[in-house]
């Protein structure tokens, strides 16, 4: 008499071959969607160092005002970070000291990270837009 269907090694054999190849399928998911949050982060991160030089540039203040205000950072301390895409994030304005022009960093860390994410430098001058050039 003839039979037709899979017998029961055929059938564990097929599923245990199915589970070798479902494992390596899972970790490059998982791969993924690290690179995809890591991706999303540095976007975030420069983003607002984007921003925060923004402001810096259009501000419209003399080099002299940027140095009486200083280092800032934002937000302060004293009030909670800015929260995006799941993390809280703070940007660090520094000045740096004897340059001309002068040398304004920018630095985007999130929270409970050492090492900031994105780090922009940009040099500031003061001109005269409304004067007009004679000779």
């Amino acid at each position: 008499m003839k039979r037709n269907g899979f017998t029961y090694i055929e059938v564990l054999l097929t599923l245990a071959i199915l589970a070798i190849l479902f494992v390596p399928t899972m970790q490059l998911f998982s791969h993924a969607m690290e690179a995809t949050r890591a991706s999303r982060d540095l976007m975030t991160a420069v983003s607002l160092a984007r921003w925060e030089m923004e402001r810096v540039k259009n501000i419209g203040v003399s080099t002299q005002r940027l140095k009486e205000v200083g280092n800032i950072v934002w937000p302060p301390e004293t009030e909670d970070p800015i929260k995006l895409n799941g993390r809280a994030w703070r940007t660090y304005r520094t000045l740096k000291e004897g340059t001309e022009p002068l040398e304004v960093t920018v630095e985007v860390k999130a929270e409970k990270e050492i090492k900031a994410m994105v780090r922009l430098v940009t040099l500031i001058t003061d001109t005269s837009w409304g004067q007009q050039v004679t000779q």
